[in-house]
């Protein structure tokens, strides 16, 4: 609904929406008892002025400030760690896309480099732990890197995809 809510007025507005489905929806078919199926005969704008109705006031679309730090997300780049002379290296990995071939490469440059742990972040990026300030400059060098980036692209470092079936319309691009 593109709706932005102060985290005190969540229980209020889910309410809301429960009280409008429930004394609108579609209930007397159970293949067709969802909330999609009141938002898709109503469309989504009579939904939500029925959802404003009911809360007695419209909702606010946009929040006052973005409450997401963003760059902290994606952990790609070299950043230091709590301990002194130790470093995590994200590397970006193209749309998710790991191979076989590329696991084992990843395992002997984090056995060489780092303590042999590696990481696999939501956003479907690696992090190789625990590498010395000594080793970063030689595993920089390391010809797998030119593919999986410290420092890739704005685009290209937020692209990501499904890597379940090909073409899966629940894909995350």
């Amino acid at each position: 609904m593109n709706v932005w809510v102060d985290p005190r007025d969540v229980v209020t507005l889910c309410e809301a929406i429960l009280i409008v489905y429930r004394n609108h929806g579609l209930r007397a078919n159970r293949q067709k008892a969802r909330l999609m199926w009141l938002i898709d005969e109503w469309g989504l704008e009579k939904f939500r002025a029925a959802v404003e109705q009911h809360l007695g006031h419209p909702l606010q679309t946009a929040a006052p400030k973005d409450e997401i730090l963003w760059d902290k997300r994606d952990h790609i780049g070299i950043h230091a760690q709590k301990q002194p002379g130790l470093n995590y290296v994200g590397l970006h990995v193209p749309v998710g896309r790991l191979y076989a071939a590329d696991l084992f490469d990843l395992a002997r440059i984090a056995e060489v480099f780092g303590s042999g742990e590696i990481r696999l972040t939501v956003e479907q990026n690696v992090i190789i732990s625990n590498v010395p300030d000594s080793r970063l400059a030689p595993m920089l060098k390391e010809p797998l890197l030119q593919r999986f980036s410290v420092s890739p692209t704005p685009l290209m470092r937020s692209l990501v995809s499904c890597t379940g079936s090909q073409f899966c319309n629940f894909a995350l691009t």
